[in-house]
């Protein structure tokens, strides 16, 4: 026996002769194994062989810990006592030792020639694992079940036969076959040499949780750091249920955090070599914003990932593991203490560390809690003129107070327990950043309320954790001072897998034995306590209480983590798995404590007690008030985040001198951010002002866009009613809670029987028996049927309710828009990270250290772009971060940007130390340089994101000769961070994100204004030359009466006189119409064009024009008529007969023949002087336009348009829009509407469509026209629901158009837009091919419905609308000129728009760039001109913009995919001056056609290239479509988004 070790109070013992000439074969065959073993398992696989086994992986497994040493060394000297089955007891082991040492001397000069003889051959074959065992001769085979037990397969149940052979897992020790039991798993990963065999369960657990635990073996290496942190010395002997102490240590591999947020955990590494070995990228990560996918799947209890330790570079690999570490005495260490001025005043009155469990009551020193603080006005700011220090601590006295008031609760109690527990548990408890578990203070602070009867609340804080759980036996022991933890996962039970149908036989031969086995691996760790995830067998149960072990049983995961972070523990995956060899935790004091709770019944809590408090505490708070009680814990949680974080931030802030200041701010970002709020006092913003919503001075909140000035006029902001009521919404916490609670529990009172109720069965009362017998089951249907309802309720009904968007709680995150970007990658000039909101909690999911980003993804030189393609280290790339109106670029460089002052020698002589200075690129000059501190490493990523885009305007000082430095220090200095030779720069650019309008579903036309006057001259002026015609008319009549005694002008007179007479009164009767109210004549002072008066003046002109014209053209067929007979009649010399024809036409315009003198006159020439036929009628000119073609009383003029050459052409806009208007349309349409009722009937289904159009033709004396309108009652049903200005007002929208050539597009396609003086351009005109007319007679019913939909449903739709599709056919009676056209009509997206900009977007990038040579306002870009630079000119849009725009992209690039459209593409135009982008879907004609496929085939066989042609098919074009959009146009979120997915998605 060796001396007894006083720090430790573990006796060594000298160990058995046979176990050291064990070890020397067992060293000699290890080396031949590890040598020439691992070579051949390396080249020879079985197909079932589970190769784990690496050269980072066969270094770290072997190493152990001194606890494991210790343990391993322990458990040899008592080998021959534990081969019994049964407990040894304390003599027995004494005499085993006994027999050792005698024997010892025995052997000794044969164990000394075997060392010397495994040296030398060692020397020779030395492999990587010299300390590998033989399983063969370890203990595991005490375990194995006995052959004569297993007559069938465990697993399977096959029976064994001859042929099939049993087999025992080398881990559990079941019985199974060669098919169930056939996985090789290399032993040198457990320590052991050869192969060992094992089932598939037990194979899951070894590949699941061995590399975890390599990664604890090596990180004790290194830990020295972290075994400072977190051992705690004790100098007691540990309570075992065996005589004599049991080795135990504190390491800092703790178990994982419970309920860890981000499905992960970071374990514990060096931070000095974080540069030379880091673990994978994991979602805490910034760079990891995008794309990254774990491989590993972590459950929730266990939160372990596999480490890849190929990553070490080659130097590292060669280190072998240290495997005796020294404890570190802890005695020294202290918590850490608040450093502003009110936490240092409170820890010289509150001593942490003078009791394990600290009360809080009631407190009457005023020195260490504040007083109450009252409420501040509005406008009164106290943060100026202060110091960081107590900046900080007002904002949390007034958000602190603001959640008083929120939750209901009252100040007078709870106050100063609040107050003072928060101030004392976040200055104890420590976040492990070593070992990288979690950044989450609240993961290691636990708080449990106790609604019990007592006149006052109070709290009590315990180092250590406390569960709400009983002991499995009320004989076991509650309360042990000094116990060993062990926790296990999963479950002490025969059946491994629940739910598996199995036989009774087996368990009973076999459930016995397999428990014993079980129980003796869990006493082989000599615990005291036993925690265990699931359910206990009960014979495992009454093993345990004869051993005298306590056993908590059914503990929920993340209680089971928290418990093995306090005490030290691991969690074992399974009893099977022991020869991981996880550690046993330690606890001080355990107990179990019973409370009565306030309604009369106790509540058991196990209490672990007196544990190290840095590794986490738990707080009891005691009240009379469920609703109290949970008031005060979601404050106390908020209060004990928000100190640590303040702690943090305030030194982060004093280390560059930041102060406030109420000067004007001269930075743009703060300007904008400011001008967000803007002059409205609506209730909003007072509500905003009267809130608290972050534990920062330094923090501005901005309201949302959609309560700005601008956000109240935008399109689409009734698409976000429920974000809108929200902001209308406030809470009043969970006031309301108890009440809903109280009525609950008495509904539930009221449904159990009296009978029930009754404890005392001694009298029963028969009444009530017969009433339970009849009214039970009515009460079990009640409940079960109500059970029900609330379930179908939860699976249906979708949680509407709105969440106050002013809860300080919601505010506990930050989104923010990442990608990355490098020129050199292939990947240009897209993005390598494709920019993606990601939100981030404050110290919690997607959140990480400031240190942790810096040293794993800023200065990793091995780090690599997570881009398939690209395979340039991130440390090329440049990383944006998009917030509000802020975009934080961060960018690593080799040597410093800045002036000379620092060189590169000295950054090599920084020895692994982060340094941080601010530079100002305007002032030229930068700051001291200081050292990133621990706790500033420690502080939240998420928070110091908030600061550089959310910062109110600050300074620091700048090491400035010239004048001390205004300028912001968030967002116009550059922050670097250095290490060694690399620099890191934060630097901050403006952004101005846009807020998107769509093609509008109503149509409206703003009008022009018009004076009276204007309107009026119309009329003098029509009445000027009707008065000019009717006076030539005039004059010409009455010289051709002194003519009338010839026969020939008698009848020319009369017709003259009627013409005359007839026009006059149309004209008379028609101006008439003008204005017949007077209103033109009165005193208004504009008329806009939509008025009635207006439309009826100008429609009155127009029909005007064409009495005017027609009289000039019907007088001037006389004129011909007339000239004709006098030169027939002097032609005639002969005295024959001479016929003479009189035709006239009426001076309306209708054919009628009222005088027409058609008779035959048989005139002899004898009779007639040819000498009196001197005088002719003089024809009238015209004083219209030469292109106005009047063809009808309508109020639309036919026009032909010049171009620059002199050719005419018609005008295809007045065409449609007579058309129309014109009298033949309406009578068809209304003979069309009549009769649909019968069209079934009448007309066959392939004749629909072609019943549904209408023909109307028309001509004049010079060309001749023919319209062809396609689903004339659809559209003209379609414009009365979407153009509310009604039908006249749409035709006299289209009564004048002009040719448009827009630049850019590719489709060659002809285009029209109406406009002209005084005429709006609200409609466009374009070109249809044959197969896109072909195209939308098949789908245009279903666009009809969809855009129908649309407007009655109020959805979200981008497509350009279409109000008519048109066949014009024209011929030129004179040239000859014809013309037969397909036309569409569809909006003018940018109308009345100050458009700049204009791309057309496709989503390819194939031939999609435009000649950018000369910009003009119809310039029209393409895909590839966005995409070429894109990193530096993105188009950023709100939150709410992006949501919409996602929405109506989906619906219409998934309805145009259902009806086989493609090709259509995006039409966006940039309106900076509004900061507005129009969008909007066209070209949506194009079906995906026999030729388009063709064309697509050809394109991608014949013509390779490296993306896919415009023309794919539907599908993939809808999902190429959205994709693009959606990267084309990324988000900026606000402080607003993600809160309850308000503003994630619209509301329809």
């Amino acid at each position: 026996m060796e001396p007894i070790d006083d720090a430790t109070c573990i006796t060594y013992f000298t160990p058995h002769p046979e176990e050291l000439a064990n070890e020397t074969v067992t060293a000699i065959a290890s080396t031949s194994s590890g040598t020439f073993g691992n070579f051949f398992n390396r080249i020879f696989k079985s197909s079932k062989d589970i190769s784990i086994a690496g050269d980072a992986i066969d270094e770290t497994t072997v190493s152990k810990s001194p606890s494991e040493n210790c343990k391993n060394s322990d458990q040899s000297k008592h080998e021959e006592a534990e081969k019994t089955p049964n407990i040894p007891t304390k003599n027995e082991v004494d005499k085993t030792r006994m027999d050792s040492k005698e024997s010892n001397e025995n052997i000794s000069d044969i164990v000394e020639e075997g060392k010397r003889s495994s040296v030398r051959f060692a020397s020779v074959f030395k492999g990587r694992n010299p300390d590998l065992l033989d399983y063969e001769r370890s203990d595991f085979r005490r375990y194995w079940m006995p052959d004569s037990s297993g007559r069938e397969c465990y697993e399977c149940q096959e029976r064994f036969t001859a042929f099939r052979r049993r087999h025992h897992c080398r881990l559990c020790g079941q019985i199974f076959c060669s098919k169930c039991c056939g996985v090789q798993v290399s032993g040198s990963l457990l320590g052991y040499t050869g192969d060992l065999r094992l089932c598939n369960y037990c194979a899951h657990i070894v590949i699941s949780n061995l590399p975890q635990t390599e990664s604890k073996l090596e990180n004790k290496s290194n830990s020295s750091t972290c075994d400072q942190k977190s051992v705690h010395k004790t100098d007691v002997s540990v309570s075992t249920i065996f005589a004599g102490p049991v080795s135990w240590s504190l390491n800092s591999s703790v178990a994982e955090d419970e309920n860890n947020e981000n499905g992960v955990s970071l374990h514990c590494s060096n931070p000095k070599k974080s540069s030379m070995k880091l673990d994978s990228p994991t979602q805490l990560s910034v760079t990891e914003l995008a794309m990254y996918k774990s491989d590993v799947q972590c459950s929730v209890a266990q939160g372990r990932f596999d480490v890849d330790d190929d990553h070490e570079p080659e130097w590292v690999k060669n280190i072998e593991m240290t495997d005796n570490v020294k404890p570190v005495d802890s005695s020294n260490l202290k918590p850490e203490s608040m450093d502003y001025s009110h936490s240092a005043s409170q820890k010289d009155n509150i001593n942490i560390e003078s009791t394990s469990n600290f009360y809080v009551t009631e407190l009457d020193d005023e020195q260490i809690v504040p007083k109450i603080p009252s409420s501040k006005s509005e406008n009164e700011d106290p943060f100026f003129c202060e110091t960081i220090e107590r900046c900080f601590e007002i904002q949390f006295e007034k958000l602190i107070l603001h959640l008083f008031n929120r939750e209901g609760l009252d100040p007078r109690e709870w106050w100063e327990i609040i107050w003072t527990v928060s101030h004392v548990v976040s200055s104890m408890v420590k976040v492990d950043m070593e070992g990288r578990k979690s950044v989450n203070v609240m993961k290691h602070a636990h708080i449990k309320s106790l609604h019990v009867a007592v006149e006052k609340p109070s709290a009590k804080i315990i180092e250590g954790t406390v569960c709400s759980k009983s002991i499995r036996h009320e004989s076991m022991p509650n309360e042990i001072r000094n116990a060993s933890i062990l926790t296990l996962e999963g479950s002490i039970e025969y059946e491994r897998v629940n739910d598996k149908l199995s036989s009774i036989e087996p368990i009973i031969s076999q459930e016995s034995e397999y428990l014993r086995n079980q129980v003796e691996r869990m006493l082989s760790h000599r615990p005291s306590v036993v925690l265990v995830e699931r359910n206990v067998s009960g014979l495992a149960v009454q093993m345990l209480l004869h051993a005298g072990v306590t056993l908590v049983s059914n503990i929920k995961p993340r209680v089971l983590q928290r418990i093995a972070r306090s005490t030290g523990a691991d969690v074992m995956p399974s009893l099977d798995a022991q020869i991981l060899n996880q550690k046993i935790g330690f606890c001080p004091f355990f107990r179990q404590e019973k409370i009565q709770l306030a309604n009369g019944k106790y509540k058991c809590l196990l209490m672990f007690e007196e544990c190290p408090p840095e590794l986490g505490c738990s707080v009891l708070l005691r009240g009379n008030s469920k609703r109290d009680l949970r008031a005060a814990k979601r404050i106390l949680h908020y209060a004990i985040l928000t100190l640590y974080s303040n702690h943090l931030e305030v030194e982060l802030l004093s280390s560059c001198g930041t102060t406030l200041t109420n000067r004007s701010a001269v930075c743009d970002i703060c300007s904008v951010n400011a001008a967000e709020l803007g002059t409205n006092e609506d209730s909003f913003c007072k509500r905003l002002k009267k809130s608290t919503l972050s534990s920062s001075p330094l923090i501005n909140f901005g309201i949302p866009f959609l309560e700005t000035s601008k956000g109240r006029q935008c399109s689409l902001r009734k698409f976000f009613s429920r974000f809108i009521n929200s902001l209308s919404v406030e809470n009043n916490g969970n006031r309301k809670c108890s009440d809903s609670k109280t009525e609950e529990n008495y509904l539930l009172e009221r449904s159990v029987h009296p009978f029930v109720k009754n404890i005392t069965l001694t009298e029963v009362d028969e009444d009530d028996v017969a009433s339970f017998r009849a009214f039970s089951g009515c009460l079990l249907r009640y409940s079960i049927n109500k059970q029900n309802r609330n379930h179908l309720r939860k699976e249906t009904v979708p949680d509407r309710e709105i969440e106050d968007v002013l809860d300080p709680f919601v505010h506990q995150q930050i989104s923010v828009l990442f990608g990355s970007f490098c020129a050199k990658s292939p990947n240009a000039p897209l993005f390598c990270i494709r920019p993606w909101v990601v939100n981030m909690d404050y110290y919690g999911v997607n959140d990480m250290s400031l240190g942790d980003f810096l040293r794993k993804y800023c200065f990793n030189r091995a780090y690599q772009c997570p881009s398939a393609n690209c395979d340039l280290p991130m440390m090329e790339h440049s990383r944006r971060l998009v917030h509000r109106n802020a975009c934080v670029e961060i960018t690593t460089q080799n040597y410093l940007r800045v002036n000379g002052e620092f060189s590169n020698a000295t950054l090599d002589e920084q020895n692994d130390i982060l340094l941080t200075w601010h530079y100002c690129a305007k002032c030229k000059s930068s700051s001291s340089v200081v050292p990133l501190t621990e706790n500033i490493c420690r502080l939240s990523f998420a928070r110091y994101l908030n600061y550089l885009a959310n910062g109110a305007y600050a300074t620091c000082k700048i090491n400035s000769l010239l004048q001390k430095c205004e300028h912001c220090c968030f967002h116009q200095h550059e922050r670097n961070i250095a290490l060694n030779n690399l620099v890191t720069t934060f630097k901050v650019l403006l952004v101005r994100p846009f807020h998107v309008t769509f093609s509008p579903l109503v149509c409206a036309v703003e009008p022009i204004m018009f004076t009276p006057k204007f309107v009026a001259e119309s009329k003098s002026e029509i009445q000027e030359k009707a008065a000019i015609i009717f006076k030539i008319m005039s004059e010409q009549t009455e010289h051709l009466s002194k003519y009338i005694e010839n026969s020939l002008y008698s009848t020319c007179h009369a017709q003259a006189v009627k013409i005359l007479r007839d026009a006059r009164s149309a004209f008379s009767s028609t101006i008439k119409c003008f204005d017949p109210s007077g209103t033109l004549a009165g005193e208004l002072a504009a008329i806009r064009s939509n008025d009635a008066v207006y439309t009826q003046a100008t429609d009155t002109v127009c029909r005007c024009r064409y009495i005017l014209q027609h009289t000039i053209n019907v007088w001037n067929e006389q004129c011909q008529y007339f000239s004709q007979q006098i030169r027939t009649i002097k032609k005639s010399n002969s005295s024959g007969i001479l016929t003479v024809n009189f035709g006239f036409t009426s001076a309306v315009g209708e054919n009628v023949e009222a005088n027409k003198i058609n008779n035959e006159q048989t005139l002899s020439t004898n009779h007639m002087q040819v000498g009196n036929l001197d005088f002719e009628l003089t024809p009238l000119e015209s004083p219209f336009l030469a292109e106005h073609h009047f063809t009808g009383l309508a109020a639309v003029v036919v026009r032909d348009m010049i171009d620059r050459k002199g050719a005419t052409h018609p005008d295809i806009g007045s065409i449609i829009a007579y058309a129309l208007s014109s009298v033949e349309y309406n009578s068809k349409r209304r003979k069309q509407r009549h009769s649909a009722y019968n069209i079934f009937d009448e007309v066959e289904l392939n004749s629909m469509a072609n019943y549904e159009h209408i023909e109307v033709d028309f001509a004049d004396d010079r060309a001749q026209y023919y319209v062809k309108i396609y689903y004339a009652e659809r559209f003209h049903m379609l414009r009365k629901l979407l153009f509310i200005e009604g039908e006249d007002c749409f035709i006299r929208s289209l009564s004048s158009s002009r040719s448009w050539s827009p630049q850019g597009g590719k489709s060659g396609a002809s285009f029209y837009r109406t406009q002209a003086s005084f005429i709006d351009d609200r409609f466009v005109f374009k070109q249809m091919s044959r197969f896109e007319i072909q195209s939308f007679v098949k789908f245009g019913p279903n666009y009809f419905s969809y855009v129908s939909t649309a407007m009655t449903d109020n959805k979200l739709t981008t497509l350009c609308k279409v109000y008519g599709v048109y066949r014009i056919c024209y011929k030129n009676k004179n040239s000859g000129q014809q013309l037969k056209v397909d036309v569409l009509v569809m909006e003018y997206l940018f109308y009345r728009r100050n458009v700049k900009q204009v791309w057309d977007l496709k989503g390819s990038q194939r031939n999609r760039m435009a000649s950018e040579g000369k910009r003009t306002a119809d310039l029209v870009l393409l895909d590839e001109n966005l995409v070429k630079d894109l990193w530096n000119n993105q188009l950023y849009v709100h939150p709410h913009s992006k949501a919409a725009l996602s929405m109506a992209i989906s619906n219409d690039s998934h309805f145009l995919s259902a009806q086989y459209v493609m090709d259509y593409s995006l039409l966006v135009g940039v309106d900076e001056t509004n900061n507005e982008l129009i969008l909007g879907i066209v070209d949506y004609m194009r079906t995906y056609t026999l030729d388009k496929k063709l064309e697509s085939w050809v394109k991608i066989v014949a013509i390779p290239g490296a993306h896919l042609p415009t023309v794919i098919s539907p599908e993939m074009y809808c999902t190429r479509f959205f994709d693009a959009i959606d990267t084309y146009f990324p988000v900026a979120p606000d402080q607003w988004t993600g809160l309850g997915s308000v503003l994630s998605s619209a509301d329809c």
